[in-house]
């Protein structure tokens, strides 16, 4: 929904990521807080499907370099598909210093429900690609899914977190994308 219809619209809140120390400490130990749960989700998975048979430490290597880089890449991607589905052109870019990959339609208007959709697609998409995969193609590909799995479950933090703190708010206001945050408006009364 990137155009809005007519009439007056009121901003009820603003959050923004960069300058707000406190805000990235919080998303940090959010998500290595949920690496133990994706390590047990992903590597006890592909263990309990013996797929690592036959493998060594450089398959395990490379699927550690490969899955992060990948991991990476296909999150952004997905936001960005969905950006898209919901009539916004997404651009991809990083911030270096936050160390933050991101996808953003800046000064695109979605729903609240479109938003969250946008915000968690990632997490559930690749979480259950990754589990196909590592059910359907054990040993090397295994550990690189695996790999993908752990970093985008635990690379979701921001996107939970968002989903959370946006599901406080009625399904009638809408936000405001921005390359560093969002804005939550509703029409004026």
């Amino acid at each position: 929904m990137n155009n809005m219809a007519p009439g007056n619209w009121r901003e009820i809140n603003r959050w923004k990521l960069l300058g707000n120390s406190r805000e990235i400490w919080r998303l940090t130990w959010i998500s290595m807080g949920l690496l133990v749960p994706a390590f047990i989700l992903f590597i006890g998975f592909a263990w309990l499907r013996g797929g690592f048979a036959d493998t060594n430490g450089l398959d395990w290597a490379l699927g550690a370099f490969l899955g992060t880089a990948l991991s990476i890449v296909l999150h952004e991607i997905v936001h960005g598909l969905f950006m898209l589905l919901f009539g916004a052109l997404p651009q991809f870019g990083f911030k270096a210093d936050v160390g933050v990959f991101y996808a953003t339609a800046p000064g695109a208007v979605f729903s609240r429900n479109r938003y969250v959709i946008m915000a968690l697609a990632p997490f559930i998409l690749l979480t259950l690609v990754a589990l196909w995969a590592i059910w359907t193609w054990p040993g090397r590909v295994a550990i690189f899914w695996s790999f993908v799995g752990v970093l985008n479950f635990s690379g979701a933090a921001g996107d939970i977190w968002i989903a959370r703190y946006l599901l406080k708010y009625p399904a009638t206001v809408f936000v405001v994308d921005e390359a560093d945050g969002m804005r939550i408006i509703e029409r004026e009364r």
